[in-house]
């Protein structure tokens, strides 16, 4: 309940998050980016064909003989509205201000004339001069106005430096039911056609110079003009081709800032406002510019999504993080160009390289915080089982905590020391528990110094396995291997005095055992059952009977890769086992081999039933006070049993311990 609260909050402040940044001009300028990359991608398109530009250019200037300094001389203009209207042009767009009277009346008198000639349109010009006053005023060519077909508004909105939307809003007093050049041009009605919205981006054609173009010298020409403007929409405006205009006022930043020369290499290059006049007119004719949803449904629909994706990589482990994150950036901007495209944006630029790398980043460190917290929960608690470095290596598995078990091969072992009781029953409690705090810690570095897994103390007891939680392949080798050294260790213990001197009895057996956290949900042990395991306390037990410190099964004999002096005492059928399990010894130093051989000859002559061998082999080893004295006399009452009842055909000299 806490991981999922954890992961609603990170998923709602990386949502906050994207929110402040998108709706702030950051995240503005970031997917004003994205649009100008779009169009980038998709390079330039085909121009309109209804749409031609006639430029007020160098090349006219020095053609018509007119000073870079001067005004274009408006009987100039006259000459242009009579050869476009022989050339049958549909209508004549002025980006150009007629601002009062020039120093020729004549020519004035003679533009007024040929704007009533065919359908025109030309510019009021909106002043900031009152921005002060927090207002713009707008500044109407009253001398050409009653003549012109039109008036409109020649602006454009900026967006840090770059023209990308067309102009909806109307500031200037008397300006509110006025169309802007496009409009005008493209003869719709806002309010009653379908135009763009404020957040509707121009769709480009290209860098300047896109649309069809032809110098305003040449468009004298009645001949050219026919040919080239006949029934188009002509805009009548300032583009310099050259360098020497870009720092005109009325050249403007827009997505295609640069264009190719034949050359190969690119220049940055303004576009003049007339062109741009003329592509936002031809989008309105053909209703192709690009659309974005509101403020508010952006916002939405990528919060949504930025939550949602947010949850995911938190839910997910990093390996499939990383692989969504790149499967959403790309979806996206597969997604996103198509639509653009078809003529749609969809943003998503801030979310795809902001928000998510840094929701990905985030929830990897909190997985990584979290699976370092449950390693060392893992750590803490087999800390009590293993030694600090198997501990360690069981914290990179968190799992291991989980209730439940699962069956493994393992080798057990226990541990009892002899005669406890009677040991103990003569010392304070202080001391008690000091002789076995001390004994227990002597024998578990041991079995740590193996990595063995110490599951529990049973009273004077112990009770450790080896392959789990850690499997490993020699876990008979490191079992057996462990209590030999338990027994050295047992005798430094008896060495040094401070105690009364202990005997301790060990039991080994290999097989399957199922184990890990059993119990009930609230309270649960990290143990090991099943039958290999009881099996190995029987063995534990039988060192009793056969006077011997060290016994272990021949499953885990058959395991171990040297022989280490070991020895056969038996075989044995314990309680609740119907086949004979085979018990073995590690001899010490001290037996010979002669003594050894007695042993084996001994045993031979047992499963035979070669009772009267077996009798003199065992008398023997038991008189001369050999180390096989004890298991000998053991031997010696079963041989005056069993001689006399009669054993099935299947006896190979087993002994039955009916009892636990």
């Amino acid at each position: 309940m806490l991981r999922w609260l954890n992961i609603f909050i990170f998923a709602g402040l990386l949502t906050l998050l994207h929110y402040g940044i998108y709706n702030g001009r950051i995240g503005e300028r970031i997917e004003y980016f994205l649009s100008d990359q779009w169009f980038s991608l998709r390079g330039p398109a085909a121009p309109p064909e209804d749409i031609l530009l006639v430029t007020l250019d160098e090349d006219s200037y020095q053609e018509l003989d007119v000073p870079l300094s001067q005004a274009w001389p408006r009987a100039l203009h006259a000459q242009l509205l009579e050869s476009l209207k022989v050339a049958g042009a549909r209508k004549v767009v002025f980006d150009i201000y007629f601002e009062d009277e020039s120093a020729d009346p004549q020519a004035d008198k003679d533009l007024q004339q040929a704007l009533t000639t065919l359908p025109t349109v030309i510019t009021a010009n909106e002043t900031n001069f009152l921005a002060q006053k927090g207002g713009t005023t707008l500044l109407m060519p009253e001398l050409f106005e009653p003549y012109a077909g039109q008036v409109a508004l020649g602006s454009f909105p900026e967006d840090y430096g770059t023209v990308r939307r067309f102009k909806t809003n109307r500031t200037a007093q008397g300006a509110m039911h006025m169309p802007t050049i496009a409009e005008a041009a493209a003869g719709v009605v806002r309010g009653k056609d379908r135009v763009p919205g404020d957040r509707d981006l121009i769709s480009f054609y290209g860098p300047a110079g896109t649309i069809n173009n032809l110098p305003f010298f040449e468009a004298l020409d009645h001949d050219i003009a026919a040919e080239l403007a006949h029934d188009k929409i002509v805009f009548v405006g300032l583009a310099f081709t050259m360098g020497v205009g870009a720092e005109k006022k009325d050249s403007f930043n827009t997505p295609f800032p640069k264009i190719t020369r034949s050359s190969g290499s690119e220049e940055s290059k303004r576009t003049f406002g007339v062109e741009i006049h003329a592509t936002s007119a031809a989008n309105l004719l053909d209703q192709n510019w690009i659309s974005r949803a509101s403020l508010d449904e952006e916002l939405w629909g990528l919060s949504l999504t930025c939550f949602l994706l947010s949850l995911a990589f938190f839910l997910l482990r990093p390996q499939w993080g990383v692989l969504l994150l790149i499967g959403a950036i790309f979806g996206w901007a597969k997604f996103s160009y198509g639509q653009f495209l078809e003529g749609f944006f969809i943003p998503g630029l801030t979310l795809s390289t902001v928000v998510l790398p840094l929701a990905f980043l985030t929830s990897t460190l909190y997985f990584y915080y979290v699976t370092y917290r449950k390693q060392r929960q893992t750590q803490k608690a087999f800390a009590f089982y293993l030694s600090p470095t198997m501990a360690k290596e069981v914290g990179r598995n968190p799992e291991a905590l989980h209730l439940g078990g699962r069956t493994l091969h393992c080798s057990a072992l226990f541990t009892d020391i002899i005669e406890f009781t009677n040991v103990s029953e003569t010392m304070s409690a202080d001391e008690v528990s000091d002789m076995l705090n001390a004994y227990f810690t002597d024998v578990m570095d041991v079995v740590f110094q193996n990595d063995g897994t110490l599951l529990k103390f049973i009273g004077d007891s112990i009770f450790a396995i080896w392959g789990a939680p850690i499997e490993r392949e020699d876990h008979a080798e490191r079992a057996v291997h462990s209590a030999i050294k338990i027994r050295e260790a047992v005798a430094t213990f008896n060495a040094d005095g401070r105690f009364p001197p202990l005997d301790t009895r060990i039991g080994v057996h290999t097989g399957p055992m199922v184990v890990g956290n059993l119990g009930s949900v609230k309270r649960f042990d990290y143990t090991a059952i099943g039958d290999s395991v009881n099996l190995a306390s029987r063995i534990e037990g039988l060192n009793n009977y056969f006077g011997t410190e060290f016994l272990f099964s021949g499953d885990t004999k058959k395991e171990l890769t040297s022989d280490l002096r070991s020895c056969k005492i038996g075989d044995v059928a314990v309680k609740g086992k119907t086949k004979a399990v085979e018990i073995f010894t590690i001899l010490p130093y001290s037996v010979s081999a002669s003594e050894s051989e007695n042993w084996k000859a001994a045993l031979g002559a047992f499963r035979e039933k070669d009772w009267e061998r077996a009798s003199s082999y065992f008398s023997s080893l038991e008189m001369t006070g050999s180390y096989f004295e004890v298991a000998a006399r053991y031997y010696l009452k079963h041989v005056h049993v069993l001689k006399e009842q009669d054993l099935p055909p299947k006896w190979k000299g087993e002994l039955l311990f009916a009892t636990k």
